[in-house]
């Protein structure tokens, strides 16, 4: 239904990996209310892009510098993001990352309030902030509450033009040789919006889930998405295998089945599909 997302800030300077400084949270610095004569059209947390460009020389501002330590030689990056989600269902969700010299480095996980480490220099990052429970809570309840919030705010805001938008899934079905004898068929759902997308694959009609493997939805750069299923089968029975695809944009379930280009030789891996319409 709707997504708020922040890269919040970005240092770089001579730091330590392992000892990490953390902003305050959103909620410590600012708290929900109205702006500029009750109209919140400005997001209430630092996310202006003077926030957000990449500093020389880290520091956590007033809130305290990096710990004594050994620094690493040369330029590294300390990044920090974090969003939420909510979902035509209802259910919401959200996510506070942070990134050391462009790859991932540790993350919250709100439902347990603990902070999972993406390698082992995390680790010592780990422990310490998972001392500090408060500080999860918090987050978890900026996340669940005031992020929300907004999100609902800025989603009432842009109702009528997000109503109105539909942008169909351009599809396509490939194949490629498995070294067990078998292949994979790979259905994919690209340039879609909304978000919300069924999409799986049947055999002889009904669904199937054995050896299948889904990929997540993934926001484009025009703000659309894209996503993948894949299914592996015995190349002989290829033909009672469709890519069930249904969203908001189409007015019919759709079905996609891989079909042998013309001119292509034998045992060829190209991607061609044809359409098959059935009413929801």
């Amino acid at each position: 239904m709707g997504q708020l997302w922040v890269s919040s800030f970005q240092a770089a300077g001579p730091f330590s990996a392992v000892h990490t400084c953390r902003r305050p949270p959103p909620f410590l610095q600012d708290s929900l209310g109205t702006c500029q004569g009750g109209d919140p059209s400005v997001l209430p947390f630092r996310s202006r892009p003077a926030g957000m460009g990449p500093r020389l020389g880290f520091t956590c501002g007033p809130w305290g510098s990096l710990p004594d330590s050994p620094p690493l030689p040369g330029l590294h990056t300390w990044q920090e993001m974090y969003g939420c989600e909510l979902r035509s269902d209802g259910s919401k969700g959200g996510y506070d990352q942070y990134g050391y010299d462009g790859k991932d480095y540790i993350s919250l996980d709100k439902e347990t309030l603990t902070w999972t480490a993406a390698d082992a220099k995390a680790q010592i990052t780990k422990r310490k902030w998972e001392k500090d429970l408060a500080f999860a809570q918090g987050m978890k309840a900026y996340l669940e509450k005031i992020c929300i919030e907004w999100l609902q705010r800025y989603l009432e805001y842009g109702k009528e033009t997000l109503q109105q938008r539909r942008a169909q899934p351009t599809l396509r079905v490939t194949r490629g040789a498995a070294p067990d004898g078998r292949e994979t068929l790979l259905c994919r759902a690209d340039g879609f919006y909304p978000k919300e997308m069924e999409i799986a694959w049947t055999r002889d009609g009904e669904v199937w889930t054995q050896d299948t493997f889904r990929g997540l939805v993934t926001p484009n750069a025009d703000g659309t998405y894209h996503t993948w299923i894949s299914a592996k089968i015995d190349p002989q029975e290829r033909d009672r295998y469709r890519c069930s695809v249904g969203h908001d944009s189409l007015p019919d379930l759709v079905e996609v089945a891989w079909e042998e280009p013309e001119g292509e030789p034998l045992g060829g891996s190209g991607g061609v599909f044809c359409i098959f319409l059935y009413s929801k």
